[in-house]
């Protein structure tokens, strides 16, 4: 049995400081899918969208046959459904407690006063799970829909529509 690897790698991180001024409200937007990550800041009423995280998980994003089983030997256990374990789902849910924790940490470092979240259905309910309740509270709009692969200009019709 092959073990899979547990690479997350963070692509960039820049520093936000746009919290100077106190009327300055900044909003991050976190479009998602399972395996990788974009996090914007923006302060909303000029329609602007600056990168300030990129995430990946590698795990994540390779197939489950590559990522081996944890498959029970024993004969007893064989028999067992909850002994099986999806190594894949594992990977990305993972990586949701991973994005959940950076925003959950982020909103109690007062770095963002509103948070917009984009991601496929099934991914946002599993990050949503994760988040605070400090966090879900600055939660404004959540697009259900996989735009990873969405540039900004198509990410902005989204978002401000």
């Amino acid at each position: 049995m092959q073990k899979a690897p547990n690479k997350l790698r963070i692509c960039s991180v820049i520093s936000v400081s746009f919290q100077k001024n106190n009327n300055y409200k900044v909003t991050y937007i976190l479009v998602s899918d399972g395996s990788k990550a974009r996090i914007y800041a923006s302060d909303m009423n000029k329609h602007n969208l600056r990168l300030i995280n990129t995430l990946r998980s590698e795990t994540a994003r390779m197939h489950s046959h590559d990522l081996g089983s944890k498959k029970p030997h024993g004969i007893f256990e064989r028999n067992r459904p909850e002994a099986k374990v999806d190594l894949h789902a594992k990977a990305k849910k993972d990586f949701a407690h991973h994005i959940a924790s950076l925003l959950n940490s982020s909103s109690v470092a007062h770095e963002f006063q509103k948070l917009v979240l984009i991601a496929p259905p099934k991914f946002l309910g599993s990050l949503r799970s994760m988040l605070t309740k400090g966090a879900i509270d600055l939660v404004i709009k959540e697009i259900k829909k996989d735009l990873t692969g969405s540039d900004e200009q198509n990410l902005k019709k989204y978002i401000w529509e």
